[in-house]
């Protein structure tokens, strides 16, 4: 058996005609305007925080909802306040918003 044709032995690599070239008139680019600095901030401490998710009934969402709309504020935030009230009914005295 045989040693297999080169592919690239059949290519004809060398060009035909000399390639016209264009001549482009050369504009100087817009200098750019200094970059400002990053303004270094302090880091924030982190709050430990632990995620969870709830079940609830699809009435009780939607009335959440509602009532997150009408008062500018997110559903998260009225479930924070009932946390609030619930820790405050049992005697606890951890609060959310101290996060």
């Amino acid at each position: 058996m045989g040693k297999r044709p080169s592919i690239l032995g059949d290519l004809n690599l060398e060009p035909s005609r000399p390639a016209r070239r264009r001549t482009v008139k050369q504009v100087a680019p817009a200098p750019a305007p200094a970059p400002e600095p990053p303004t270094a901030e302090p880091p924030k401490p982190k709050v430990e925080v632990q995620h969870t998710s709830i079940y609830i009934p699809r009435p009780v969402y939607e009335r959440l909802r509602e009532i997150a709309f009408h008062e500018r504020v997110k559903i998260h935030d009225l479930i924070m306040s009932g946390l609030d009230l619930v820790m405050i009914e049992r005697g606890h005295p951890e609060r959310t918003k101290d996060l």
